[in-house]
C-alpha cells in the first residue's frame, strides 16, 4: 500500500509540473478506479477501500500542488535567462 501511495504522488508531482488543472480530474477518476479495483481484487471491506480510496486522492492531490508549486518556482528563476534579443539582424 506504501508503494502505491509513493507512485500516486510521484504521478501527482509530474502531473504538477507538466499539465494545467484540468488533468487532475482526469488523474484523480483514473486513481480512483485502480484503487476500487484493486480493493476488490484484494477482498478487503468496504471501509479498508473507502480509507484507501482517501489516502490515494489526498497523495495525488498533494503531489500535485507540490509540482505546481515547483514549476511555477522553476518559471520564474528562468523567466530572465532566455529573452530574445529586442531587435534581430537583418540576414543578407
Amino acid at each position: 500500500m506504501a508503494l502505491f501511495l509513493i507512485i500516486t504522488t510521484v504521478t501527482g508531482l509530474v502531473l504538477g509540473l507538466r499539465f494545467k488543472m484540468f488533468v487532475l480530474g482526469p488523474a484523480m477518476f483514473v486513481a480512483a478506479a485502480a484503487t476500487i479495483a484493486h480493493g476488490i481484487a484484494g477482498g478487503h471491506s468496504y471501509t479498508v477501500i473507502a480509507l484507501a480510496l482517501f489516502e490515494a486522492m489526498a497523495s495525488l492531490q498533494i503531489g500535485y500542488i507540490i509540482g505546481c508549486l515547483l514549476q511555477a518556482n522553476v518559471s520564474i528563476r528562468t523567466a530572465g535567462r532566455y529573452r530574445r534579443p529586442r531587435w534581430e539582424p537583418t540576414q543578407y
